[in-house]
Formats: structure tokens, sequence, C-alpha cells
């Protein structure tokens, strides 16, 4: 682990810090919807709790913004952040977020899954010839 992926996971695994947005209607409370910690909070304000809060996330665009003299509003932090949140989920203290893998869970048919193989097996005997 790097030293900037070290401080990424340190502010992300700090207590979450929530934005809330008000409105007329309601509140919305924004977290992060991809990534948890692999691992409860053992102590501290978020103990127990695996959520990272949005505004862990846009502090860790921050620092990555700083570390990398870019502006804070250029996309390629976010870029920077989601490879680096890949990373620590290697690493094996981030993971993504249940819901976000049943969100984006896609089953394919077996017509489907026929068509895979029979490309991959056109790449693998023309790799060969």
């Amino acid at each position: 682990m790097n030293k900037l992926e070290k401080t990424i996971y340190e502010i992300l695994s700090k207590a979450p810090i929530d934005i809330i947005e008000e409105t007329d209607e309601a509140q919305t409370i924004s977290a992060s919807e991809r990534w948890c910690l692999t691992s409860p909070r053992s102590e501290g304000l978020g103990k127990g709790m695996t959520k990272i809060g949005y505004f862990n996330i846009w502090l860790a665009v921050k620092i990555i913004a700083e570390a990398t003299d870019k502006s804070f509003d250029d996309e390629s932090n976010i870029d920077k952040l989601s490879n680096i949140c890949d990373n620590l989920s290697k690493y094996g203290v981030l993971k993504e977020h249940p819901e976000y893998k049943r969100n984006n869970f896609k089953l394919i048919t077996n017509e489907e899954l026929d068509a895979k193989r029979k490309t991959r097996i056109v790449t693998y005997q023309s790799s060969n010839d």
C-alpha cells in the first residue's frame, strides 16, 4: 500500500460523516453507495459500522486533487479514487457494498453464455494459428 492509499484509507475508515441535504419535502443523507469497510470500526463514533460517509469521500477526493496538483472538480480525481478503492479492496480493507453488487448483478441466458463461449473459442483458435 503506497502513501496516498494509506492516507485515503485512514480518511475512509474514520467515523462516517454524512452530508444531509434538506429540502422542503424531506432530508436526504448522502453516503458511499459502492464501497464499505470490510470489518466494522472497533472504536469511536462509528463503532460497529462499515459504511463510509459522503464527506469522507469528498475529503478523499480533495486529498487526491492536492496530491496530483489538479483542480478539485477534475473528473480524473474520481477515477483515481475508484482505482485506489479497487486496490484497497485487493488488500482486503474495503469491499463493494452488498446492495451495490445486487443492483449491478446481471443474469444471462444460456444463449448469451453460449455466444460468449463461442467468442472465446474463436479467439483462442485464432491466437494459436
